[in-house]
């Protein structure tokens, strides 16, 4: 039998350096468990790949993480 994971989310470097900018200083503020959180979010390689065979999981189904739009930047005047 197969383990699929669905829900399992990611970003991209270049969400979290434009709209996503404040939610990763927040990550910054809060420490390394959030920092750490922020890389496995933006690895779909290799390191996503040994979590899963660590966990025992044979696929996923990846979706953008959508933080709140509380969450994102204000534009700027």
């Amino acid at each position: 039998m197969r383990t699929i994971t669905l829900e399992e989310h990611f970003a991209t470097p270049a969400f979290l350096d434009g709209p996503g900018r404040d939610l990763k200083e927040q990550a910054r503020q809060v420490g390394s468990r959030a920092e750490q959180l922020m890389r496995d979010l933006c690895d779909l390689g290799e390191g996503r790949i040994a979590q899963m065979d660590t966990a025992g999981i044979d696929m996923q189904v990846v979706s953008l993480t959508a933080p709140g739009i509380e969450q994102l930047d204000t534009p700027r005047r």
